[in-house]
């Protein structure tokens, strides 16, 4: 992570989709969570299938180098029986490996044609990433091939 091959020390590491139209009252806020949308994403039908939004999380450098690292647990992840689908259901599962406070913010955010109407004068809610920690998906759907 950029964090740990800059002599810099940040103060707050910012993730975000860069096709974003973000409020322009919406203010980066210098705290002690890891701080996401509150919207959740998620296949309804599907046990234990869900995350919330990944479209942009910020926070202090490391809950940040630890939420940007989920792709490198891919695999193990998988293995585990963890399902892709939706995606937000992977870093669900890797962020409840960890007891992260995290503030799930209500702002106003537009991706593409979506609009994500929060009530930003509604206040954030605090929970910790390990709530999230749930039984594994259904065995009903394999993402897995063997290689012949």
């Amino acid at each position: 992570m950029l964090t740990k091959t800059s002599s810099y020390a940040y103060d707050v590491v910012v993730r975000l989709r860069t096709d974003l139209l973000i409020d322009e009252n919406f203010i980066i806020e210098n705290n002690q969570y890891l701080n996401m949308p509150i919207e959740c994403v998620g296949i309804w039908n599907w046990k234990n299938t869900w995350g919330y939004s990944d479209i942009i999380s910020y926070g202090n450098p490391e809950y940040m180098d630890y939420y940007c690292v989920v792709y490198n647990y891919l695999l193990r992840y998988l293995k585990e029986g963890q399902y892709f689908i939706p995606t937000e259901n992977i870093l669900r599962y890797h962020l409840s490996r960890r007891d992260i406070p995290v503030r799930l913010f209500r702002d106003v955010i537009k991706l593409r044609d979506t609009v994500y109407h929060n009530d930003p004068l509604l206040p954030a809610e605090i929970t910790n990433s390990s709530k999230w920690r749930l039984d594994p998906p259904e065995k009903q759907y394999n993402f897995q091939r063997d290689i012949l």
